[in-house]
């Protein structure tokens, strides 16, 4: 499920970095560019000594850690410590999940700043340009328009012309 949020985002992404469109293509850059400092950002404040943090989790967990010496013990000597294990691989699962949450909260928000810039600087520019060129594409076929009217007008001219020739032609004919 993570993978395919992700996917999307990235299929957004990449959809945006085809297009031939200067004002896309920028807006589409500015916002990899806001993304990736996120990134960097966050990563920096994530960084963490693991020793460091080992220590602090044991000041502030000192009691929890006793008792689970004390269950991991005896479930030792007792032979029972596939349930001890099972408990503590659940606790850490418990934490991968909570940490892919967050992960998957982030994207949302990510994916949410992308489509309001999309909705409210790129699109309504795109919407513009593209009445522009409507606009222009209409004056064009009204000019074509008003020009065969201008040329059919010329050519029954030019046929009358000739046709009137061709009597004239004919008559002076005909008195000799």
């Amino acid at each position: 499920n993570f993978l395919s949020e992700s996917d999307a985002f990235l299929n957004a992404l990449g959809i945006s970095a085809e297009c031939k469109n200067a004002l896309v293509k920028g807006e589409s850059e500015s916002l990899i560019l806001q993304i990736c400092e996120d990134i960097e950002r966050q990563i920096d404040e994530c960084r963490f000594d693991v020793e460091r943090e080992y220590e602090h989790f044991a000041n502030e967990n000192e009691d929890l850690l006793r008792t689970l010496q004390r269950i991991l013990r005896a479930s030792h000597r007792d032979g029972d410590s596939y349930q001890v294990y099972s408990q503590v691989n659940y606790g850490l699962q418990t934490s991968c999940d909570e940490a892919i949450g967050h992960m998957r909260q982030w994207l949302r928000q990510v994916t949410s700043i992308y489509n309001e810039t999309l909705s409210t600087s790129i699109l309504p520019e795109l919407q513009q340009e593209n009445k522009f060129v409507l606009d222009k594409f209409n004056a064009i076929c009204s000019l074509q328009t008003q020009m065969a009217t201008v040329v059919k007008k010329r050519m029954r001219r030019s046929k009358k012309r000739i046709l009137k020739r061709q009597k004239r032609s004919i008559f002076f004919c005909e008195k000799e």
